[in-house]
Formats: structure tokens, C-alpha cells, sequence
């Protein structure tokens, strides 16, 4: 089971291996990333605001490797 904080260390792995040559749709999907686990946070700390997308451990996990294969 992956935790809120272990999404946010990749995230942080994912940024630290991004360069000024990596594609756009990498760096895109990078962002779209960041902003599933902010919905992510707020599935868990204000769920009275709701989330403006489906957001669930494995979509997180799904949207990472997706990333991952970018290269």
C-alpha cells in the first residue's frame, strides 16, 4: 500500500530527473501528476470540498508508471 508521502517522494524523484531537454509531455504529465495528488490530499483531509477528479491510490499509481515510461 502507497502512502500520501510515497507519491510525494516520487513526484519528487520525477522532478529532480526532469531536464530543460526532456519532451513536453513528459513535463506535462509530470504537472498533471502533482495536481492528482493534491486531489489526492484533499480526498483525505477535506472531503467535504470533493475532488474535481476520480483520484484513488491506483490511478496515482497507473499516472506514475505512465510517467515513468516516458523515459
Amino acid at each position: 500500500m502507497w502512502s500520501l508521502s510515497s507519491f510525494t517522494a516520487e513526484l519528487g524523484r520525477l522532478l529532480q530527473g526532469i531536464s530543460t531537454t526532456s519532451i513536453l509531455d513528459k513535463r506535462k504529465a509530470i504537472e498533471d501528476f502533482f495536481w492528482l495528488i493534491e486531489e489526492y490530499k484533499v480526498s483525505f483531509f477535506a472531503q467535504e470540498l470533493r475532488t474535481t477528479v476520480p483520484v484513488s491510490e491506483k490511478r496515482l499509481r497507473e499516472r506514475m508508471m505512465e510517467v515513468e515510461r516516458m523515459g
